[in-house]
Parts: structure tokens; C-alpha cells; sequence
């Protein structure tokens, strides 16, 4: 496309365009003149121009020696509405106008089409953006991880080292406290692991559906005395199972997870002396309903929105460990199941975790 000549006169009938500019905004000419800046401009280049049109205005209010006019050119970039509208950019060359007989009555503007430009440097903006984006989140991975892991490895190491060097001095009580922290350092290491491989399933797209029978009320038994006799939480969970004892087709891989993850956080953020509630309920339509209740440190509702994004930590819980894989881990594994998921929290009173998942009956 070639270069458009524009000039807009201070008075209305001194204004043209070449024809260019039907190729430029699918305008004629003639239809292109009769616009104001607001119906051709979006809002950021009606200022511009305003601004621009202004400027000019005040130089000739002032101007003494016209031949001095080309010293008072600009260079700006405007976006343009098109017939069609769809928007299009262009460098725009002004300057004042001076007509045949000299006298200086508007303003010269030459427009050049920048459109892919202009898009190639917001792809450009976007992209490294999105680059500084991953170089956040990798560092906050590793970060994230780095701390996570160097606790357990150094007690598993310390203890090594321990029963290494004064094996043949320490009572048999000693080495089975070693023994015991070791195994859960270790145990600590692969839930981490076992996070961080869901959520790269998650992400390739990878990890599906798989139901299996199993006894629902009996796998949730299970989970539960799992987690107290590994994390020491003995003791501190109170079951309220209402559902009946029955065979059902679900993903046991998934509801493992998702309980397993619902259940250490809620212990994990409330004091060593309280209970939490677990509660499962069977609703109709062949559902169950999952309820964990806690008494800890809630969480801040400005922050409830962000609380399934992958190594969120909400801002209260920096004196509590963990990777802030947890509910995005849940999420994933319920919406995986079809089910739904709501969280009530309320700062310093507790979260309740509220899931409800379809199940088949083994007929």
C-alpha cells in the first residue's frame, strides 16, 4: 500500500485524502472526510490527535515567520478503526500546510501502514512476558522444592550418621526413633514426588480417568488410619461415615489424592491440639459427598480465588511447610471424576472442604 496524504484544514473545506486510504481503512475518500477523530481513532490515538491538532493551533497563533513552518514537524503512531472494524496502525509524519498562496492553514500528515509491525512487536511484548512468567514459576519451583526437600534429606542423613557412628552406644529405643524418622523424612520425600508426578500428568494431559470396584467406606477407613499412623496425627481425626457398605466403581487412584491431600492440610494448618472432621455422606443420584472440616488458620477471602493455582501458599502460611500443590492437586483430581468442589474458610475459624463425586453401584 502506498504512502496516505492526509491534510486536515482549520477550516472544514480545506481537508483531503488521497485514495490510498480506501486501501488502508476501506474508506472513500469522500466518507473518510466527513468522520471526527473519535469515529476513525480509538480512544489512546483520539488524544493523540487532539493533542496534536492543539499543538499546531497554538504554533500558528504565534508564528511570525511562516517559512519556518517546516521546523515544527512530529512523528506519532496512531491506530486507526476501519470500515471493517478491525484496527490497523500507522506512523503518522505531520506538519503544517501551506497552501498555494503561502498561507499556513492546516496540517500535512503522511501515514504509513505499521500494522505488522506493530503486532509483531506485541507478540514479541507478549512472548517475553510469558518468558519472564516461566522464569518465575521455575524459580519458584525449585525454590519451593529445594525447601521442601532439605528437610527430610537432612534428617534422613543425620540419622544415618547417627546410627553409623554410635550404633554400638545407643539403646534399641534411640534406633527405633531414628528408624521412625527416617521413614517418615522418607515418606514426606515421595508425597512430594508423588504431587509433583500428578501435576506433570495434569499437564501433558496425561493422567485419566480409571475406575476400579472398591469399597468406598472401607478405602476411606483406610486413608485415614494411613495418615495418622505415618504423620503422628493419631487420634485427631473424627470420622462421621454415613454411607452404606457397599461395592462402587470410582477412580481409587484419584480419590486417594484428592482425600489424602484434604486430610494433611487440615491438619497441617490447625494447632496440634484441636480435631478435624471428616464426614461422608451418601446424596442422591449415586453421589457421595465428602466433608473435612478444621479449626486452623483459614484462609484470607481476598485470596480464596487463587487458592488451585499450582504453588499458591497463602499469605498466613509462611510458618507452615509445604509446596501449595495441594488443593491444585484436588481440583484436578475431582474435575477429573466429574465432580464439584467448594471451599468455606474464614481467617483464624477454620476451613471446610465440601467435594461431591458420582460413583456407580456394583449391581
Amino acid at each position: 500500500m502506498s504512502d496516505v496524504i492526509w491534510i486536515i484544514g482549520f477550516d472544514d473545506h480545506d481537508s483531503y485524502v488521497t485514495h490510498s486510504i480506501f486501501s488502508f481503512t476501506g474508506y472513500e475518500p469522500q466518507e473518510f472526510l466527513k468522520f471526527s477523530f473519535e469515529n476513525i481513532l480509538t480512544k489512546d490515538s483520539v488524544v493523540k490527535a487532539d493533542q496534536l491538532f492543539e499543538h499546531y493551533l497554538d504554533i500558528c497563533r504565534t508564528l511570525i515567520n511562516t517559512e519556518e513552518f517546516l521546523k515544527y514537524s512530529r512523528q506519532l503512531e496512531l491506530e486507526f478503526i476501519c470500515k471493517d472494524h478491525s484496527h490497523k496502525w500507522a506512523e503518522v509524519k505531520a506538519n503544517l500546510y501551506k497552501d498555494a498562496d503561502g498561507r499556513i492553514n492546516g496540517i500535512h500528515l503522511v501515514l504509513r501502514d505499521i500494522t505488522d509491525r506493530k503486532r509483531f512487536e506485541e507478540n514479541t511484548v507478549k512472548m517475553l512476558n510469558k518468558e519472564k512468567e516461566l522464569n518465575k514459576f521455575k524459580t519458584q519451583v525449585i525454590s519451593t522444592i529445594s525447601h521442601e526437600f532439605r528437610t527430610p534429606i537432612s534428617i534422613i542423613y543425620s540419622n544415618l550418621q547417627l546410627l553409623k557412628k554410635f550404633s554400638y552406644k545407643i539403646d534399641e529405643e534411640i534406633q527405633k526413633d531414628a528408624f521412625e524418622l527416617t521413614t517418615i523424612a522418607i515418606q514426606s520425600l515421595s508425597k512430594t514426588l508423588d504431587n509433583l508426578t500428578l501435576l506433570n500428568q495434569s499437564n501433558k494431559g496425561v493422567l485419566n480417568y480409571s475406575p476400579v470396584e472398591f469399597n468406598l467406606l472401607a478405602e476411606c477407613r483406610k486413608i485415614t488410619n494411613e495418615i495418622c499412623s505415618i504423620n503422628h496425627y493419631e487420634g485427631r481425626i473424627i470420622k462421621n461415615f454415613e454411607f452404606p457398605d457397599i461395592v462402587v466403581r470410582m477412580d481409587k487412584t484419584l480419590l486417594n489424592h484428592m482425600l489424602s491431600n484434604l486430610l494433611v492440610n487440615a491438619l497441617k494448618f490447625s494447632p496440634d491440639d484441636t480435631k478435624i472432621e471428616f464426614s461422608l455422606n451418601e446424596l442422591e443420584g449415586e453421589k457421595a459427598q465428602f466433608i473435612i472440616k478444621d479449626k486452623g488458620i483459614g484462609i484470607p477471602e481476598e485470596e480464596l480465588q487463587l487458592i488451585f493455582e499450582s504453588f499458591y501458599r497463602g499469605s498466613n502460611s509462611k510458618n507452615v511447610k509445604g509446596t501449595g500443590l495441594g488443593l491444585s492437586i484436588v481440583k484436578r483430581c475431582v474435575d477429573l471424576q466429574k465432580g464439584s468442589m467448594d471451599i468455606k474458610s474464614e481467617l483464624e475459624n477454620g476451613t471446610e472442604a465440601i467435594v461431591i463425586l458420582p460413583y456407580e453401584r456394583n449391581q
